[in-house]
Protein backbone atom coordinates (compact mmCIF):
# COMPACT_ATOMS: atom_id res chain seq x y z
CA UNK A 1 0.00 0.00 0.00
CA UNK A 2 1.44 3.47 -0.07
CA UNK A 3 1.66 5.28 2.38
CA UNK A 4 -1.19 8.19 1.29
CA UNK A 5 -3.21 4.91 1.62
CA UNK A 6 -1.99 4.44 4.92
CA UNK A 7 -2.44 7.53 5.59
CA UNK A 8 -6.21 7.48 5.26
CA UNK A 9 -6.86 4.48 6.61
CA UNK A 10 -5.34 6.03 10.07
CA UNK A 11 -7.45 9.30 9.71
CA UNK A 12 -10.26 6.99 9.60
CA UNK A 13 -9.51 4.89 12.63
CA UNK A 14 -9.02 8.32 14.47
CA UNK A 15 -12.65 9.37 13.09
CA UNK A 16 -14.35 6.11 14.29
CA UNK A 17 -12.01 6.15 17.81
CA UNK A 18 -13.31 9.72 18.12
CA UNK A 19 -17.23 8.91 17.61
CA UNK A 20 -16.85 6.16 20.29
CA UNK A 21 -15.35 8.65 22.37
CA UNK A 22 -18.23 11.22 22.38
CA UNK A 23 -20.50 7.96 22.33
CA UNK A 24 -19.16 7.29 25.70
CA UNK A 25 -19.06 11.22 27.50
CA UNK A 26 -22.73 11.44 25.92
CA UNK A 27 -23.88 8.73 27.93
CA UNK A 28 -21.80 9.81 31.11
CA UNK A 29 -22.92 13.21 30.69
CA UNK A 30 -26.78 11.56 30.12
CA UNK A 31 -26.53 10.00 34.01
CA UNK A 32 -25.42 13.18 35.31
CA UNK A 33 -22.74 13.44 38.22
CA UNK A 34 -24.41 11.94 41.26
CA UNK A 35 -24.02 8.39 39.20
CA UNK A 36 -20.17 8.51 39.11
CA UNK A 37 -18.45 6.44 41.67
CA UNK A 38 -14.93 5.37 42.44
CA UNK A 39 -14.00 1.97 41.52
CA UNK A 40 -13.65 -0.09 44.12
CA UNK A 41 -9.93 -0.55 45.78
CA UNK A 42 -9.06 -4.91 46.34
Amino acid sequence: MSKIKLLLDVVSDLRALADSVQAVADAIASNGPHEITKPEQQ
